[in-house]
């Protein structure tokens, strides 16, 4: 095993640890939250985003699709150290606000503020980020489309719901932020 293989596994398994704390351990008691919507992104989430990890490393050990270009590894580092500081730094902004289910918590604000200011979901923006780096560390153009689309489909079929979900809470407050800010990229889209 070479160094990258290890980083990779090294990244997959920060990845997945990440995911366990996000899911298991940032809930709060049901007493302290005003609302919490029922539908299916969040099921979508949880299994497209880990098999695509999956899959991706799969691919990647079994040699299918190899670019056999090392080129845009450390590029893939930097943007799987970028992702991850954004998503767990917007996780932190949010305090207890930050649920995994699509949760209004009681005495909740609009956070506007910071990483907010720009971008409406950074969380996602730091795990699209992040799979596509470890992507480029992959250096398989397999692996790399793996990590693309598999998140990009959850979080395409999440944001809508977290949107509409905010806008009938915060109402003309929350529509006013959409204008000044972008979902997921600042001053793109």
């Amino acid at each position: 095993m070479n160094y990258i293989d290890f980083s990779i596994l090294a990244i997959s398994l920060t990845i997945i640890l990440s995911g366990v704390y996000v899911n298991f351990q940032r809930k709060s008691d049901d007493h302290d939250k005003l609302k919490v919507a029922t539908d299916k992104t969040l099921l979508i989430f949880r299994v497209a985003v880990p098999l695509s990890l999956i899959a991706s490393v799969l691919v990647y050990f079994l040699h299918w699709g190899d670019l056999g270009l090392n080129r845009g590894i450390y590029v893939g580092y930097t943007l799987v150290a970028v992702g991850l500081i954004t998503r767990w730094y917007a996780i932190y902004s949010l305090g207890r606000s930050f649920q995994v289910n699509v949760t209004i918590m009681k005495d909740q604000q609009l956070m506007k503020e910071g990483i907010y200011k720009w971008v409406r979901h950074p969380s996602y923006s730091g795990l699209l980020l992040y799979y596509v780096g470890l992507g480029l560390v992959m250096h398989n153009y397999i692996s790399l489309l793996i990590l693309i689309v598999g998140p990009l489909f959850a979080v395409a079929m999440r944001i809508p719901k977290e949107e509409s979900f905010l806008a009938d809470h915060f109402g003309k407050e929350y529509l006013d932020y959409c204008k000044s800010s972008r979902r997921l990229i600042p001053f793109i889209y």
